[in-house]
């Protein structure tokens, strides 16, 4: 059982050992610290978020916690343990499916694939080496997750006031790495402690109750994978400019401008609206301040809505409108190539409407020595 206050407080991180008599005691209010060394049979909370499904109505409260139990080192891969559950005074008969739309907007750190496991959305954050360790996967399929999907770790109707474990295995951090940044299920859990070897006991059945056990960790399918470091992935800053539609992306490489298309187009247009233009100028200052010489890419992308074949052909129908409109308030030395990508490059998830306005963007790339 899961016992916590009435009000809907969020996001606020716990460090608490409790034992497995007392899990009634997993989800407190207010913040508490404890060391992250714990004795067999305990169930350590190394850090906590609440959220709300956004099926949730004014006849129906389905409020959610996120717990993240250990981060450990294991041969070939870095475990994730955590749970998910409603809160006790829940509405009770939600079934699982609600409880999973609780998890926010995806993630836009894994590596792009043709399917995604919402149970994956799962990184470990590298914040000093701007790098995000993803959830592995031996296939491109849903069902390729190391990790466990949603129908086994979840009941059809979840206990109000039960929480339920899953793991997910991530490619090997850094050996320096003590403390990090987890994103699990959409939130984001700061400063928890790394540690060794697999959680114990294992459980033998699923779905797993919190104090029931762990995962097993997968580690035959760990070794199928081939190249571990394609999940791991470049962490970027992104910043709105002058509070308008255009955003700035960068990492390690490159850096990227991003006018959103939704400002920048009609839908399924790619004629310039009569709001482009102040977004463009603004790009273009952009571009003179960071004295960009050169070759600069102008890219179009869209969301995965509609055919393939016709988001190519739009997205490069974009590019090339606002190159055209861009190279005129550039210096002679700037030179503009375009390419439309379609859906082919998502930043975001494509399953939310917020992920698809993310995505659908043109990007301006600066060449990688600016």
């Amino acid at each position: 059982m899961i016992v916590m206050s009435r009000g809907r407080p969020r996001r606020k991180p716990i460090r608490r050992v409790v034992g497995a008599a007392s899990v009634a005691a997993l989800v407190l209010s207010g913040l508490s610290f404890a060391t992250p060394a714990h004795a067999e049979g305990e169930v350590p909370i190394l850090g906590q978020a609440w959220t709300t499904s956004n099926e949730d109505t004014a006849e129906t409260r389905m409020d959610v916690v996120i717990s993240v139990h250990g981060v450990r080192r294991v041969e070939g891969a870095t475990m994730v343990y955590w749970s998910v559950g409603y809160t006790p005074d829940s509405t009770s008969g939600s079934d699982f499916r609600q409880l999973v739309m609780a998890f926010g907007s995806g993630s836009s750190l894994s590596p792009p694939r043709s399917g995604t496991e919402f149970m994956g959305d799962v990184a470990v954050i590298d914040l000093p080496g701007r790098k995000a360790y993803t959830t592995l996967y031996k296939g491109d399929t849903v069902y390729d997750c190391l990790c466990n999907t949603w129908t086994q770790i979840l009941p059809e109707v979840p206990e109000p006031g039960t929480a339920y474990v899953n793991a997910a295995a991530l490619p090997q951090i850094p050996g320096g790495m003590d403390t990090v940044t987890v994103r699990v299920a959409g939130q984001i859990i700061p400063d928890v402690p790394v540690e060794d070897g697999p959680m114990l006991p294992i459980a033998k059945e699923w779905p797993i109750p919190v104090g029931k056990g762990w995962p097993r960790v997968k580690t035959d399918a760990i070794n199928d994978i081939e190249d571990p470091s394609a999940f791991i992935v470049p962490l970027t800053t992104h910043k709105v400019i002058e509070d308008s539609a255009l955003s700035e992306r960068s990492d390690a490489e490159s850096r990227s401008l991003d006018l959103s298309a939704d400002v920048l187009f009609e839908v399924d247009e790619a004629t310039l609206s009569g709001k482009a233009k102040r977004e463009i100028k603004a790009a273009a200052k952009t571009v003179k301040e960071a004295d960009a010489t050169g070759t600069l890419r102008v890219t179009g992308h869209t969301d995965s809505s509609g055919e393939a074949g016709y988001n190519q052909s739009l997205s490069t129908r974009r590019a090339e409108s606002v190159a055209k409109a861009l190279e005129p308030l550039l210096p002679s030395g700037v030179r503009l190539t375009t390419s439309g990508r379609g859906e082919s490059e998502p930043i975001a998830s494509n399953e939310t409407d917020e992920g698809k306005t993310l995505n659908r963007r043109v990007t301006i790339t600066l060449p990688k020595e600016q």
